[in-house]
């Protein structure tokens, strides 16, 4: 799916069911090895086609055979509209740089951010294939109010001369280790809040 042929992208090319050929099957399964998005319901999407009866939720739409985020439209066209501009619009300002813009589109924030990591620019890499934000938070320190773009700019900083999916391994691993020891540090903490409690 090259950036230039985003603009003909049809909904049937888009999402669909038994079809590992659309533009979310490659996202999702295909690209997998670069970075999972996996986890969440088909709505991460935007808009998904089902393979069953559709069941009401706060915020989901049904069609025939469609289910969409209602947000984004009343209506499968519209939300498809909504979702095609918005792929082209991350995928261009992906390939800029513009990690701005991306934050700012209202977009589930793991599929929007695997899409501008595999439409950036290669030669000059902006985002690392991290795109769950607890794994951002823990692997830059950071709090919870600190936006995608400065955390990815602080990794992609302290990248020096690694080849980029190389660098990414690194840091899964990092923030696994990290994360087992923000866990044991926790267990230790209740452990000694129950000991003083008991004393």
């Amino acid at each position: 799916w090259p950036r230039e042929k985003l603009n003909g992208l049809t909904l049937e090319e888009y999402v669909s069911v038994n079809d590992d050929d659309t533009f979310t099957y490659w996202l999702e399964t295909k690209t997998r090895e670069l970075g999972s998005i996996q986890g969440n319901t088909s709505a991460k999407f935007g808009i998904y086609k089902r393979g069953s009866e559709g069941r009401e939720q706060n915020g989901i739409g049904h069609g025939e055979v469609y289910t969409w985020r209602t947000r984004y439209g009343d209506n499968e066209l519209e939300v498809f509209n909504y979702v095609k501009k918005i792929i082209i619009q991350i995928a261009q300002a992906a390939y800029d740089g513009d990690l701005n813009t991306i934050d700012s589109i209202d977009f589930a924030p793991l599929v929007k951010w695997k899409i501008a990591f595999l439409y950036q620019n290669q030669q000059v890499p902006a985002l690392i294939n991290t795109f769950s934000k607890p794994m951002l938070l823990v692997l830059t320190d950071s709090n919870n109010k600190t936006p995608y773009p400065k955390m990815y700019k602080q990794l992609i900083d302290s990248m020096g001369g690694v080849n980029l999916l190389e660098y990414g391994e690194q840091c899964w691993k990092e923030a696994e280790s990290k994360k087992k020891e923000i866990e044991r540090q926790t267990i230790l903490e209740q452990f000694s809040h129950i000991g003083a409690f008991q004393s």
